[in-house]
């Protein structure tokens, strides 16, 4: 399975950039050999974090393309909460919401063979291994 975070976020957090991608690419080396149903063979995590004066251009949304089996949606946090976090505090609040979120955007989408409880106990392990959260 291909995993990807894409950011969206403000000046303010971009030296949180860099721990947001590099969390990004370990999560889709170790997803890269696992399937969870024949539906969904890429997800896309965009990560919506900007000022309050910018939010009517980042709303969240979410997309299936069943053709392809890709799943695109969106995760959007607080600007001002997540903008004082450290960096392992910013990953944490960012995998809780990968994980807080796969289910409604599997539901949201109707894709019917993705085995969500595998897929989130295998996160959580592999979150848990890398003392991330």
């Amino acid at each position: 399975m291909k995993f990807a975070i894409v950011n969206y976020i403000g000046e303010e957090i971009t030296p949180k950039s860099e721990i947001i991608n590099v969390t990004s690419d370990e999560i889709n080396d170790y997803l890269t050999e696992k399937s969870y149903g024949f539906s969904l063979e890429e997800l896309y995590i965009g990560f919506i974090c900007v000022d309050p004066v910018f939010d009517q251009f980042f709303q969240p949304r979410t997309k299936y393309t069943k053709s392809k089996k890709r799943l695109e949606y969106s995760l959007k946090v607080d600007f001002e909460s997540f903008k004082g976090l450290t960096k392992e505090q910013a990953r944490a609040t960012l995998l809780k919401g990968v994980l807080d979120s796969i289910e409604s955007a599997i539901l949201e989408n109707g894709i019917p063979d993705f085995d969500t409880k595998s897929y989130k106990r295998d996160l959580q392990t592999f979150f848990n291994e890398q003392n991330w959260i």
